[in-house]
């Protein structure tokens, strides 16, 4: 799939942005796309409202989840 945007300015907003961290039990390798996502374990803005979606996802890589409900909430931008 290409989206085709353009950015006006480098590290400015972006047009398109789609993070793919889970998809199910399936997992993909190729050079464009990995998942699950390989960091997303280690990013607070992606494990606390992950938490509160899908807290059921509680059997990650060890040590994952360690701490997600301490994150403060001012740490993690929705």
């Amino acid at each position: 799939m290409q989206a085709r945007r353009e950015r006006k300015e480098h590290w400015g907003p972006r047009t398109l942005d789609v993070d793919l961290l889970l998809y199910g039990d399936e997992t993909v390798s190729t050079p464009d796309l990995e998942v699950p996502h390989p960091r997303m374990w280690e990013r607070a803005f992606v494990l606390a409202p992950l938490s509160e979606v899908a807290p059921e996802l509680a059997d990650v890589p060890a040590g994952g989840w360690t701490g997600v409900r301490r994150i403060p909430v001012a740490l993690v931008l929705k």
